[in-house]
């Protein structure tokens, strides 16, 4: 980042010249006062570029990416902004910068202070650790010693989005502002500032192409462009840290939390993993045509348990059942005598129905793409602690939670979203995939470790037992009843005492509690946003470790499951 005190002293020695338009003081006594006078204003004095007045905003770039040439000023097309900052909101002309040969392919190009404008879009232009503000159009931005704090008191705190919003309003109302905030955007202005800015930070960490970022694409698009390669970037830089730390690597705590969880519609889905199962288990009571006749709109409702009804779409119901349905209103069509009445109105439901919303169709969803385990998988053991009866999973119907895996001192080495409940697959799947990460790993630590021991003795050899350990953790004793488990799977056995020697077993109850406040901003989110919010709330949550900023039990909240290893 460019050094601050430098561009105040240019600030102030341009102030000083302009109210001397006569030249009447030496550029020496000019330098000397603005030496003088900079360590007054260096913190007043909001100067994010290279500007040489403070009311304006200029980009630092000088020279032309294109041809290497001299870069001038387009004040033709500046525009007033404002900048959230520390000490309040700055009024800003924001000064566009463009290469005017016209041998150049950028020529014309109008390059503002974080992207330049070609073809449309709008692409991230400049080197992140130098900019001292982040604009996200030619009129908003926020300064980055702003989004430093915030982001600070994200992680720590748990600020949100909308309590944020509220802070600036309040303030900027005190300092007679607040016409200048667009507040009926504000806090999803301050969220999508949020996740550009550190979306960007973490591409560039992870040295991947910044070239692709558009400022005008969704988030939600952007986000997922780099997803996968930071998941895998956030995993190896967390075990290289902690293997650098010294930290014990061959045993990992595996839970899920449920509080962090999402809307999930399964419409994406519709007619392309439906299962012969489902297809008996859902049927078409009624249509309806909506937009003047454009759209289809049938009432599905469950044949079994708990037989919950929901208005969709054609496109979400199954091909086969959606051609069942139809064929049998033609051939009543076809029928010379009359129609029968409609079973609604045998039923005495009205034209509008019990409508459940998408939830009925997530939970088709989570059928359909077998994301509930066998019931011979379940029953193996008598233990009552998987997380799959009727009660979990119509909590979860329409929700997604996250599976971690922590090291013992609070490390996050892996996250995994889940669908509709902790099922013994997408714990497998996870499981491999932190092996896949950690070959070095020995002892898996759970809370259904007995299920997941018997799951896993059909699966590839190198998380099947005898070569993987599973053990319960010591604050999920409850209701391992199972006599096979206490004699395999406990804790205090002496052959599984001595791998835990020095593990907290129940770390992840201790991640938690910082983990599941976040609960209220995530379940608005997508996908994308979701996971990516997570990630680097998780990341953030690492690096605070490492540097010995906290440890996971000294989080708010969690001093009551202290004593419990």
């Amino acid at each position: 980042m460019t050094n601050p005190q430098h561009q105040c002293h240019g600030v102030l020695a341009q102030a000083i010249c302009d109210a001397d338009p006569a030249a009447q003081i030496s550029p020496e006594l000019v330098h000397h006062l603005a030496t003088r006078l900079e360590p007054l204003f260096n913190q007043r004095v909001a100067v994010f570029g290279r500007e040489s007045k403070a009311q304006e905003l200029v980009p630092q770039l000088v020279a032309c990416p294109g041809c290497g040439g001299r870069l001038a000023e387009c004040r033709s097309s500046a525009a007033a902004a404002i900048v959230v900052d520390l000490s309040g909101l700055v009024q800003k002309q924001h000064i566009p910068l463009r290469c005017r040969r016209s041998s150049c392919p950028d020529c014309g190009v109008l390059l503002w202070y974080n992207y330049t404008v070609r073809s449309g879009c709008h692409h991230f232009a400049g080197e992140l650790p130098e900019l001292n503000c982040f604009m996200l159009s030619a009129t908003f931005g926020f300064s980055v010693p702003w989004l430093q704090q915030f982001h600070v008191r994200m992680v720590r705190q748990h600020a949100s989005f909308t309590s944020e919003a509220d802070v600036l309003g309040a303030q900027a109302a005190y300092n007679s502002q607040l016409h200048l905030l667009p507040t009926a955007r504000l806090r999803l202005l301050i969220s999508q500032e949020w996740f550009a800015w550190r979306l960007l930070t973490r591409v560039r960490q992870s040295n991947l192409d910044l070239a692709s970022f558009d400022f005008l694409r969704p988030m939600e698009d952007m986000i997922g462009l780099f997803l996968p390669q930071l998941q895998r970037e956030f995993g190896r830089t967390t075990l290289e840290e902690a293997q650098k730390a010294t930290m014990r690597c061959d045993v990992v705590v595996l839970d899920g939390n449920a509080k962090n969880r999402r809307a999930v519609c399964g419409a994406s889905l519709a007619g392309e993993t439906f299962s012969k199962e489902l297809r008996r288990e859902v049927t078409i009571l009624q249509h309806k045509l909506i937009n003047d006749g454009q759209c289809l709109m049938v009432l599905l409702k469950e044949t079994v348990e708990p037989q919950r009804e929901a208005w969709v779409s054609d496109s979400a119901v199954p091909a086969s059942v959606l051609s069942n349905y139809l064929q049998q209103v033609g051939e009543a069509k076809l029928k010379p005598s009359k129609r029968p009445r409609r079973e609604e109105e045998a039923d005495g439901r009205g034209g509008s129905s019990s409508s459940l919303g998408p939830s009925m169709l997530a939970s088709l969803t989570l059928q359909e793409i077998g994301r509930s385990s066998d019931p011979t998988d379940l029953q193996c053991v008598t233990c009552c602690t998987h997380k799959e009866g009727s009660a979990a999973q119509r909590q979860l119907a329409k929700s997604a939670g996250m599976l971690c895996a922590c090291l013992s001192e609070g490390l996050i080495l892996h996250m995994q979203e889940i669908y509709g409940c902790e099922s013994l697959s997408q714990r497998y799947l996870c499981l491999a995939s932190v092996k896949a990460l950690l070959p070095s790993l020995r002892v898996v630590v759970h809370d259904d470790a007995c299920h997941l021991h018997k799951y896993d003795s059909e699966a590839a050899a190198q998380i099947a037992p005898p070569e993987m350990k599973y053990v319960r953790d010591k604050f999920h004793m409850a209701g391992h009843t199972d006599a096979w488990c206490k004699e395999t799977c406990d804790p205090a056995l002496p052959a599984n005492a001595s791998l835990l020697q020095g593990i907290r077993t129940s770390v992840c109850e201790f991640t938690f509690t910082w983990l599941s406040k976040y609960k209220h901003q995530t379940k608005h989110m997508n996908k994308h946003g979701f996971q990516f919010f997570l990630l680097d709330m998780a990341w953030s949550h690492n690096e605070i470790i490492l540097q010995g900023g906290y440890r996971p039990e000294e989080v708010a909240g969690s001093a009551a499951l202290e004593g419990t290893d």
